[in-house]
């Protein structure tokens, strides 16, 4: 299967403004940084340990 670029330009990562962008990897980041603090306190199980 070839995509064409003018198909590439219909996709929504193409169509994302720089502001969605960077709204995107901002939550991207925060949920790296919080389930890798949750897995520091051990949060997945219900008894902590």
């Amino acid at each position: 299967m070839k995509l064409s670029l003018p198909a590439l330009r219909n996709t929504p990562w193409f169509k994302a403004t720089s502001g969605q962008w960077r709204y995107a990897l901002r939550n991207t980041i925060a949920m790296c940084l919080a389930l890798t603090f949750a897995y520091y306190l051990n949060l997945m199980s219900p008894t902590g340990r």
